[in-house]
Formats: structure tokens, sequence, C-alpha cells
């Protein structure tokens, strides 16, 4: 008997709903996605077949379009098997069905304190002490990304530092060219010869001893003298289980080489989203911001912090939502108008290679979809939107201080946040069309907007347009006291009604 005649018995057996939940898939899989029926086994992953999670946002999307219905991200995650993820799905969606859908699998306390007895295990061969002052050498992880490529700019332009950078690439000149690649891309403007202070390290942070060998790994933990971790999946779709591997256990593999050899000051990237977590219940109820990325970040900074406790010189830093302004610190100073700023900008942008078309994030994607609904939510609600640039800045110069006047925990946050009625202005100016209404009335028309759009970038936001989101934005930006490099402030234009209007304009029209 072939695999997909013991397929169907198996699934037949397992009730009608089933038959026709695996019947719909399996036609996606089929016709889109070129998957033999043949020798299909439904006790392998979906994902052993080719189907990676920007096609399971499509299958989703069309799942829940062809059933008239919602159905929970985490149905698709959960199982190990194919068969399992059918059966979540028929769970989910049925009225006696018991998948815990809202609230996560995952004690987060438990995984914590997991970690903390993994990297606080007895370490026989480690040196006493630890490295007092940045001095010769640093590790870098995520260089080849966004934020991490302003990161490498700031530390070659404000150090004589030697950078190791972690990377993943088949040798050490594909690793070079991933870092130039996403230079041009974001306009990174590094400096000229940087490539002479950067060892690249072909390794991978989700990896046991980061993927090298116990001697280099070794070499390596005695030889570099600081950390900073920057590297993570930046994903609102993607459940916990999911992202996992690279945002908590990479963060536990980056902190332990940290502990290796000799204790290495440790610098942690963390997320506006972990305040989401801070009042949750454990596990916490999943729903809009409150997602499987902000679990990853609120898990890792808690580490990170619990052992800052301990006395060791680790510092974790929050950042809101960023953007690039594109422009060299030669252009700009600070008493720039915001006029002359606005052009430097548009200069900047003119220069990109179209081979570089700088994708719409998730921030920039929600407001091109406003005009397709043809609504806007009413929100009273702030958002940060800080560039980049400033966030690196203020990141890297607060690291460089003296060790005794760092502190564990630090909020780099625009000090001037957006408010969301001034995005609702912008609208009702521009488009009388487009018509202002409740957040839960917006939320209805959103879901049944990415039901029928073929753009994953907006299907990717189907979980945080939710009707706690003014709720989650509040709680991560309003009334915030944020930390502030006042040397480097200008770099940061206020989100006052001028720039919001003009911010909106930019990503709609160019």
């Amino acid at each position: 008997m072939l695999n997909i005649e013991k397929t169907f018995d198996q699934i037949t057996a397992m009730g009608p709903v089933h038959l026709k939940i695996f019947t719909y898939i399996m036609q996606m899989l089929r016709d889109k996605y070129d998957v033999s029926m043949i020798d299909f086994d439904i006790e392998k992953s979906i994902f052993f077949y080719g189907i990676d999670s920007l096609k399971i946002i499509e299958i989703h999307s069309a799942l829940e379009a062809r059933l008239n219905c919602k159905i929970p991200t985490e149905a698709f995650f959960q199982a190990n098997t194919f068969k399992g993820m059918i059966d979540d799905i028929v769970k989910s969606i049925s009225n006696d069905g018991n998948l815990g859908i809202e609230t996560s699998h995952y004690s987060l306390e438990t995984e914590i304190q997991e970690a903390l007895d993994y990297l606080l295990r007895d370490r026989p061969q480690r040196d006493e002490g630890y490295q007092t002052e940045l001095t010769h050498t640093t590790l870098l992880t995520g260089a080849s990304g966004f934020v991490g490529t302003f990161f490498l700019k700031e530390l070659l332009e404000n150090t004589d530092l030697k950078i190791f950078c972690l990377v993943r690439a088949a040798d050490e000149a594909a690793g070079l060219e991933r870092i130039r690649k996403t230079e041009r891309k974001y306009n990174a403007h590094l400096p000229q010869g940087w490539e002479d202070r950067v060892q690249i390290v072909i390794g991978d942070m989700s990896k046991k001893r980061l993927g090298l060998t116990d001697e280099v790994y070794q070499e390596y933990a005695k030889t570099i003298d600081s950390v900073y971790h920057v590297a993570a999946v930046d994903n609102f779709y993607l459940p916990y289980n999911i992202i996992k591997k690279t945002n908590v256990v990479g963060t536990v593999e980056v902190a332990d080489f940290a502990l290796e050899g000799k204790i290495k000051p440790f610098y942690h990237v963390s997320s506006c989203a972990v305040s989401l977590l801070e009042q949750c219940s454990d596990p916490p109820t999943i729903i809009g911001l409150v997602n499987g990325y902000a679990q990853t970040k609120y898990v890792t900074e808690q580490i990170i912090l619990r052992i800052a406790e301990k006395g060791l010189p680790w510092s974790s830093f929050r950042l809101g939502y960023l953007y690039t302004l594109g422009i060299s610190d030669v252009d700009l100073d600070p008493n720039v108008s915001f006029k002359k700023l606005l052009q430097l900008v548009a200069k900047a942008y003119d220069k990109v290679e179209d081979d570089f078309f700088i994708e719409a994030d998730a921030f920039e994607n929600f407001l091109m979809a406003i005009p397709e609904i043809g609504c806007v939510p009413d929100l009273d609600a702030n958002f940060d939107l800080m560039p980049v640039e400033y966030g690196a800045k203020a990141i890297i110069k607060t690291s460089l201080l003296p060790m005794s006047e760092l502190k564990s925990c630090y909020t780099f946050y625009n000090p001037c946040p957006l408010d969301w009625s001034d995005i609702v202005n912008y609208f009702k100016q521009s488009n009388k069309r487009i018509e202002k209404v409740p957040l839960n009335t917006f939320v209805d028309k959103y879901a049944e907007y990415v039901r029928h759009t073929d753009d994953n970038s907006i299907k990717l936001l189907k979980s945080v347009v939710s009707s706690q989101l003014d709720q989650q934005l509040n709680t991560m930006f309003r009334q915030i006291d944020t930390d502030m490099v006042k040397e480097d402030i200008h770099w940061c234009p206020p989100c006052e009604k001028q720039f919001t209007h003009a911010y909106v304009d930019f990503v709609l029209n160019d």
C-alpha cells in the first residue's frame, strides 16, 4: 500500500472534519508548492517537505478564507507531525476543542531558571575575576543584520577594538560580503578600511559552542574581552517554540561564551516588548503584541539581569521601533533644521541602489494597509519611532562608561514619541474617503482584508492587530522614563506632528 493510501485511511479514521482540512491543505501543497502526494507521510513534519514559515503564512490565510473562520497561529506549529498539525487545527476551530490557543504552553519562569542553571554551573577551568575594561577585542553578533551593522559602525568609530563578527556563511569572504550588502542596503557608511579591524567567525549562535570546534572556541573564549549581542529573529507571527532556538537558545549560548575562559562584559540588546510580559500571568495569554517574539525577549532579558544581580558586568538595553535615517555623520549637526533633515534623508535614499531596495517593516506595512482598507483606527496611544543610528550610538557610548557607572538595564526610546492622533489627522487631511473607526471595527476590517490579500508582509501582522493594540502600545511607550545620551540626541528627531506627517507621507509615497 502506498503512503498516500495509508494516509487517507488514517485521516478518514480521525473524522470528517480532519479529512476536509487535510484535503484542503494537500491541494495547496500539490498545486502551489509542487509537493508530491505519492510518498507523502503524515508522520513527518510539514517542514520536511520544504514548507517554510512564509509558506505556512500563505496556507494559514488561504485555509481561513476557505473555512471562513479564524485559526490560531500556534495550531500550525505545536505538533511535530503533519497528522498532529491537522488534529490541532481541527481542535482549534471546533466548539468543544481543547487546544490551548490562548495561553502559551511555556512557563517563562521555568525557561529562565533552566537557562540560569546551565549558565551558572561550575566551570573549573575559568580564570578568576573578569575583564575590567574594553582593551583589545570584542565579539559582535548580528553584524550582517539591520541593527548589528550600525553597532559595527559605532564600534569602529568609537573604539580601537579588534571586532570578531559571528556570521553564518560559507567562509570568511562570504561573511564579509553579507556585511557589505547590509551596509549598502541601509546606507550605514562604515568607515573606509573597516575590513582590517574585523575578523569573521563562521558559526551559529543557536548551536553548542556557537558551532565552533572546541579548540577554536576555547581560544576565542580566552582572548576576546567583551560581547555585544545584537542578533535575533524579529518576527511577530511565529510562536515561541519556533523562534526560541535563535532568540533564547542563541542568547544562552552567547552568554555561555561570555562566561567561558574569563568573565566578559556582556551587552545585550532587548526590546520594548518586554514590558508587556512584566505584569502577565505565567504562562502568558497570547494576544496581539504579547506573542512569541515578546516572550523570547522577556526570557533573555531576565537571564541577563539575574546574572547581573550577582555582580557580573552585564547590561541589557531596551530599544523601541527602529528606522534608519540613512545619512552620514558629516552631513548632520545639532542645529540642523527639520526641513534640512528631510532634504538630507531624501538625498540619502536617492542614492540607494535598486538592487538594495529597503523593504517596509511592520509599522510601515500597517500604515500602507490603511488606505487599502479604507479606514484608520481611532486610538489614544503613543508609539516609539527612533532612528537606529541613535540607538546604536546610545548603547555603544553607554557601554564605554566606567563599569562602576553602568546600570544593568537601560531603556533608549525617542523622548518625544509619536502620538497616534497625528496619524489619524494625516489620513483625514490627505484622503477624505478614509474613515476614522473604533479599534474593534478596524480589527474586523483588517482581518477581512488579510484573508484576501496576497501580501505576506500584511499577513504577518494579522495577530498583532488586536482589540488590545492601544493598551499594549501605551504599556510600552506612554510616560516611559527613557535614558538619554544628550550629545547624540540630535540624531533622534522628535515625533511631533510635522515629523509624523512627513514620515507617513514618505512611507506611502516613496
